[in-house]
């Protein structure tokens, strides 16, 4: 829902909406615009970031006699656990874009661009974090191949982690082609609702397949 929504704030922003029964329309859909920075939209993928770390914190720290992951794996659980929890806060604070911030003026990166200040630098953490969700997906796919698991549950399980596994990294893809667009100085493209589309879907999948499993064993 917030997704079509965002989608029509986009569509409605160069548009005179406001004559239409006498209200501000694009203003209204503003608010639920995940583009947009301390909005309804915001809150709900904070939320939505923040019930994928307490899926983690079942896997981490569940106990039950079925449930025997490995040592590592159980570790790489309570990290994605602390993880989320920090994208949680980060998707309300926008912790990232300021950081990014910091490091483009410290370092001067992007100096004389017209993107300077406004924090694409942290993109050069992508790879690092893509690696480390990569590594948290395979964790957690390990888990679907015990036997007590049935093939249904455990190819329903697969699919929603390949999906996530697929729709999280293009998440940075979109972030490269919106800062390559900004150096351009085209701005208020589609790109970046398509983003937050992305970032909703692949966290949404990873939610679920934790829940199933823990479901299954009975976290």
């Amino acid at each position: 829902m917030f997704s079509l929504l965002t989608v029509g704030s986009y569509i409605t922003q160069d548009a005179n909406w406001e004559r239409f029964l006498g209200i501000n329309w694009h203003r209204i859909l503003q608010l639920t615009d995940l583009r947009e920075e301390n909005t309804i939209a915001t809150w709900f993928s904070s939320i939505l970031f923040f019930c994928a770390a307490a899926s983690f914190v079942l896997l981490g720290w569940g106990n039950d006699p079925q449930f025997q992951p490995l040592r590592l794996h159980r570790f790489i659980f309570q990290l994605a656990a602390l993880a989320t929890l920090v994208l949680s806060a980060d998707e309300v604070g926008s912790v990232h874009e300021t950081v990014g911030t910091w490091v483009d003026h410290s370092a001067h990166l992007l100096e004389g661009t017209p993107i300077y200040g406004l924090g694409f630098p942290w993109l050069l953490s992508s790879p690092f974090v893509t690696a480390f969700f990569a590594v948290i997906v395979y964790c957690v796919y390990q888990q679907t191949k015990v036997d007590s698991m049935s093939k249904r549950q455990s190819i329903a399980i697969r699919c929603l982690l390949w999906t996530a596994m697929i729709t999280l990294p293009c998440v940075f893809v979109f972030e490269f082609i919106e800062a390559y667009l900004g150096y351009l100085r085209q701005k208020e493209t589609f790109f970046p609702v398509v983003e937050e589309m992305l970032e909703l879907s692949g966290m949404f999948s990873l939610l679920t397949a934790n829940t199933l499993l823990a479901r299954h064993f009975r976290l």
